[in-house]
């Protein structure tokens, strides 16, 4: 039988001993907006001696005293050899992944590990109106990039919080603001919607642009009709007129 008091020693001293001999370890993970600058922080303690940080298992770059050996992104990086901090400059999906790095601080060595996901912003979203399909009540919905994901939310008056592309409202008027946000891990943007958007013809529903229309016809065909009768008036009285 195996003795498991004797087992769990053995398993702290190993423990103990590994944390002696690297020093810290941690990990950060981050989403990173497209064309952004980002900077892995190394948080070393003491007089650095030598730095090492990877990309996917890769060496970028390496510091040994002097200048800084560069392996990829020298172009658009810098290195830190103070405090052994990493920046990158204008990030790409492309950079997407794992980055490590090693720092030996007086003969120990300390460990990071940073996991980045660049993202693009989101796009502001457009709000349109229509009629509901159960009769009563407009349908608001929320349209953004369905290239870009991104959570949509609804804000309005009293308190007002919903979560989903649309929304029914059941009341109109003037000055009444609704907002829809779209919102990911790296940006947000709203649009604000008034709801006398919904009534179309600026103010005017359905109805009443109706009738405006038919009245509009009544009143030119009434004025074409005067024109026609002034006409045939004059033509009549000159056709009266006896020739000398």
């Amino acid at each position: 039988m195996v003795d498991m008091g004797k087992s769990r020693r053995a398993l702290r001293i190993f423990v103990l001993f590994v944390l002696f001999s690297v020093g810290p370890i941690f990990c950060v993970e981050v989403a990173v907006e497209t064309g952004k600058n980002h900077t892995f922080k190394s948080s070393a303690s003491g007089k650095i001696e030598t730095i090492l940080w990877k990309f996917s298992k890769n060496k970028v770059v390496e510091f040994e005293g002097g200048d800084p050996m560069w392996y990829r992104f020298e172009s658009r990086a810098d290195l830190d050899t103070k405090t052994g901090d990493l920046t990158l400059k204008q990030l790409s999906k492309e950079d997407n992944g794992h980055y490590q790095s090693e720092i030996q601080v007086d003969g120990k060595l300390q460990y990071s590990d940073h996991v980045i996901k660049v993202m693009d912003p989101v796009t502001e979203p457009t709000v349109t109106c229509k009629k509901s399909d159960e009769g009563e009540g407009f349908v608001l919905l929320c349209s953004r990039s369905s290239q870009i994901p991104g959570n949509v939310t609804w804000s309005g008056p009293n308190g007002f919080n919903r979560s989903g592309p649309t929304i029914t409202i059941s009341q109109l008027g003037p000055n009444i603001l609704y907002f829809c946000t779209v919102t990911n891990e790296v940006s947000s943007k709203s649009t604000q919607f008034d709801l006398q958007k919904c009534v179309e013809g600026g103010g005017l529903s359905g109805g009443s642009i109706a009738v405006i229309v038919i009245v509009c016809l009544i009143a030119v065909g009434g004025a074409v009709l005067f024109v026609l009768y002034r006409k045939f008036r004059q033509n009549t009285e000159h056709q009266s007129v006896p020739s000398k």
